[in-house]
């Protein structure tokens, strides 16, 4: 299962978005009953995916670490995991009317649509202030669609210049998987979303859901496709380690990241810090 973390190194590999990654092995590698290599990687935005390579049941998972403000998120903000449906609730207990949204590319605007209801097909509205229904996730979502705004006019997209919007497919990976992360983000800051949908643009509009449920499902199908994307050289088995060395390096070079703290980057072979 490595190809499921290749697309999540290279985010960590490029992107300021990312404060750790750890990656364990297993304390007995020539023990092949229940150990597991487990890669864990967080995100300034508070997103923490982990993934038990080699593990028959929770592959991977979905975790809120920070809320608000930085801190430790708790209750319905804490987690989505395996199995687990978070119900939508107001803060005087009555029922919650539930919304969706969808993040789909497309050029000087927010990027953030709400739609009208949780079908695929049904109309949507654009978001114009993200800030106002997601105030913790909102300043990483316009940083994101910035970067995307200046790549297309660099390429001279608005122009009809007819070149990519991202010139490898690396860096197109690297954006999608990051804007991914963030659909998961909003999705779990409101405890009243139901779903937020991710139009992939790197595979030609594809709709990710996810769901408040198992949002882990379809990220799990994502990461895959992402993986699908890249270049041979890159699927190489030792990819994932590689890069991390080099996330290390960038991690530790930094004093600030994200909500003003910097967070190292902690590899472990056989129970031993490298």
């Amino acid at each position: 299962m490595a190809s499921l973390r290749r697309a999540l190194v290279l985010f960590a590999a490029r992107k300021p978005a990312v404060t750790s990654t750890v990656l364990h092995h297993p304390a007995s590698p020539g023990n092949n009953s229940t150990s597991a290599e487990q890669f864990s990687l967080r995100t300034a935005f508070g997103v923490q995916i982990t993934i038990n390579e080699g593990a028959v049941e929770n592959e991977l998972t979905v975790d809120r670490t920070l809320g608000q403000n930085g801190v430790a998120a708790t209750g319905q903000e804490a987690a989505v995991s395996e199995g687990e449906n978070i119900s939508a609730t107001e803060t005087n207990g009555s029922a919650a009317e539930f919304e969706s949204y969808q993040i789909l590319s497309d050029y000087q605007t927010s990027f953030l649509w709400e739609k009208e209801n949780d079908s695929v097909d049904c109309a949507k509205m654009h978001v114009d202030d993200p800030k106002d229904l997601f105030p913790h996730t909102a300043p990483f979502l316009e940083a994101w669609v910035e970067e995307y705004e200046r790549l297309f006019e660099a390429n001279e997209v608005h122009l009809g210049s007819g070149k990519d919007v991202f010139s490898t497919v690396e860096e197109h990976v690297s954006w999608e998987v990051e804007g991914a992360l963030l659909a998961l983000s909003l999705l779990i800051e409101r405890s009243s979303v139901a779903s937020v949908e991710f139009v992939s643009s790197a595979m030609d509009m594809k709709l990710y859901k996810f769901a408040r449920h198992s949002p882990q499902e379809i990220l799990h199908t994502f990461l895959l496709d992402m993986a699908s994307l890249l270049p041979r050289f890159a699927l190489h088995a030792q990819f994932g380690e590689l890069e991390l060395m080099k996330i290390a390096r960038r991690i530790d070079s930094q004093t600030a990241v994200g909500n003003g703290v910097g967070l190292g980057w902690v590899g472990l072979r056989n129970g031993v810090c490298t």
